[in-house]
Protein backbone atom coordinates (compact mmCIF):
# COMPACT_ATOMS: atom_id res chain seq x y z
CA UNK A 1 0.00 0.00 0.00
CA UNK A 2 1.31 3.44 -0.92
CA UNK A 3 0.30 4.87 2.45
CA UNK A 4 1.79 2.14 4.67
CA UNK A 5 4.36 4.62 5.99
CA UNK A 6 1.51 6.41 7.81
CA UNK A 7 0.53 3.23 9.64
CA UNK A 8 4.19 2.55 10.43
CA UNK A 9 4.56 6.09 11.80
CA UNK A 10 1.49 5.62 13.98
CA UNK A 11 2.96 2.39 15.35
CA UNK A 12 6.29 4.08 16.05
CA UNK A 13 4.59 6.96 17.89
CA UNK A 14 2.50 4.64 20.07
CA UNK A 15 5.63 2.72 21.06
CA UNK A 16 7.45 5.96 21.92
CA UNK A 17 4.55 7.02 24.13
CA UNK A 18 4.50 3.67 25.93
CA UNK A 19 8.28 3.76 26.42
CA UNK A 20 8.18 7.25 27.94
CA UNK A 21 5.30 6.34 30.26
CA UNK A 22 7.21 3.27 31.45
CA UNK A 23 10.00 5.56 32.73
CA UNK A 24 7.76 7.02 35.45
CA UNK A 25 6.95 5.53 38.84
CA UNK A 26 3.49 5.80 40.40
CA UNK A 27 4.90 8.34 42.86
CA UNK A 28 5.81 10.61 39.92
CA UNK A 29 2.30 10.90 38.46
CA UNK A 30 1.24 14.04 40.32
CA UNK A 31 4.53 15.92 40.31
CA UNK A 32 4.78 19.13 38.31
CA UNK A 33 7.87 19.50 36.08
CA UNK A 34 8.49 22.93 37.58
CA UNK A 35 7.09 23.69 41.04
CA UNK A 36 6.39 27.34 40.20
CA UNK A 37 4.53 26.71 36.96
CA UNK A 38 1.13 25.35 37.99
CA UNK A 39 -0.01 25.18 34.37
CA UNK A 40 2.63 22.57 33.50
CA UNK A 41 1.06 19.14 33.18
CA UNK A 42 1.86 16.42 35.66
CA UNK A 43 2.61 13.02 34.11
CA UNK A 44 -0.94 11.91 35.04
CA UNK A 45 -2.46 14.99 33.38
CA UNK A 46 -0.37 14.34 30.29
CA UNK A 47 -1.54 10.70 30.20
CA UNK A 48 -5.15 11.89 30.45
CA UNK A 49 -4.54 14.42 27.67
CA UNK A 50 -2.86 11.85 25.41
CA UNK A 51 -5.60 9.26 25.89
CA UNK A 52 -8.48 11.70 25.45
CA UNK A 53 -7.08 13.73 22.57
CA UNK A 54 -5.95 10.67 20.62
CA UNK A 55 -9.32 8.98 21.10
CA UNK A 56 -11.12 12.09 19.86
CA UNK A 57 -8.75 12.59 16.92
CA UNK A 58 -9.05 9.02 15.65
CA UNK A 59 -12.84 9.09 16.05
CA UNK A 60 -13.22 12.38 14.18
CA UNK A 61 -10.61 11.80 11.48
CA UNK A 62 -11.05 8.08 10.75
CA UNK A 63 -14.27 7.04 12.46
CA UNK A 64 -12.24 4.75 14.75
CA UNK A 65 -13.77 4.60 18.23
CA UNK A 66 -12.40 1.86 20.47
CA UNK A 67 -14.33 2.70 23.65
CA UNK A 68 -13.68 4.73 26.80
CA UNK A 69 -10.61 6.94 26.48
CA UNK A 70 -9.41 6.52 30.07
CA UNK A 71 -8.67 3.52 32.25
CA UNK A 72 -11.02 2.88 35.18
CA UNK A 73 -8.08 3.03 37.61
CA UNK A 74 -5.60 5.82 36.89
CA UNK A 75 -2.36 4.19 37.96
CA UNK A 76 0.74 4.23 35.78
CA UNK A 77 0.35 0.58 34.87
CA UNK A 78 -3.37 0.98 34.16
CA UNK A 79 -2.64 3.91 31.81
CA UNK A 80 0.07 1.88 30.05
CA UNK A 81 -2.16 -1.17 29.62
CA UNK A 82 -5.16 0.88 28.51
CA UNK A 83 -3.19 2.98 26.03
CA UNK A 84 -1.39 -0.09 24.64
CA UNK A 85 -4.72 -1.85 24.11
CA UNK A 86 -6.55 1.15 22.62
CA UNK A 87 -3.68 2.29 20.40
CA UNK A 88 -3.21 -1.30 19.21
CA UNK A 89 -6.88 -1.47 18.21
CA UNK A 90 -6.61 1.86 16.41
CA UNK A 91 -3.47 0.67 14.61
CA UNK A 92 -5.23 -2.53 13.50
CA UNK A 93 -8.15 -0.46 12.20
CA UNK A 94 -5.77 1.86 10.30
CA UNK A 95 -4.18 -1.16 8.63
CA UNK A 96 -7.56 -1.98 7.04
CA UNK A 97 -7.94 1.46 5.40
CA UNK A 98 -7.57 1.45 1.64
CA UNK A 99 -5.79 4.00 -0.55
CA UNK A 100 -9.06 5.84 -1.23
CA UNK A 101 -9.46 6.55 2.48
CA UNK A 102 -5.93 7.93 2.77
CA UNK A 103 -6.32 10.05 -0.37
CA UNK A 104 -9.73 11.50 0.59
CA UNK A 105 -9.99 15.23 1.05
CA UNK A 106 -9.97 16.35 4.65
CA UNK A 107 -13.25 18.05 5.58
CA UNK A 108 -11.42 20.23 8.13
CA UNK A 109 -9.45 21.88 5.32
CA UNK A 110 -12.60 22.44 3.29
CA UNK A 111 -14.28 23.98 6.35
CA UNK A 112 -11.31 26.25 6.94
CA UNK A 113 -11.42 27.44 3.33
CA UNK A 114 -14.96 28.69 4.08
CA UNK A 115 -13.77 30.57 7.16
CA UNK A 116 -14.07 27.76 9.69
CA UNK A 117 -16.34 27.49 12.70
CA UNK A 118 -14.26 28.93 15.48
CA UNK A 119 -14.90 28.73 19.20
CA UNK A 120 -12.94 31.28 21.23
CA UNK A 121 -10.15 29.72 23.26
CA UNK A 122 -10.74 30.12 27.00
CA UNK A 123 -7.17 31.08 27.88
CA UNK A 124 -5.05 29.47 30.60
CA UNK A 125 -7.39 30.14 33.53
CA UNK A 126 -6.53 29.31 37.13
CA UNK A 127 -6.54 25.50 36.77
CA UNK A 128 -3.85 23.09 35.62
CA UNK A 129 -3.91 22.20 31.96
CA UNK A 130 -6.10 19.11 31.70
CA UNK A 131 -9.30 18.11 29.98
CA UNK A 132 -11.09 17.33 33.25
CA UNK A 133 -10.95 20.68 35.05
Amino acid sequence: MAYSFLVETCDSERLKTLNVWSMFADADLDLRPHPNLARDRTPREHMVHQCMSEAKWFASMFGIDVGPALPANETRLAFIRHYADDSGKRLAALETKDAACWAARCTAIEGESRGGAKTPLPGPGPHPSTERT
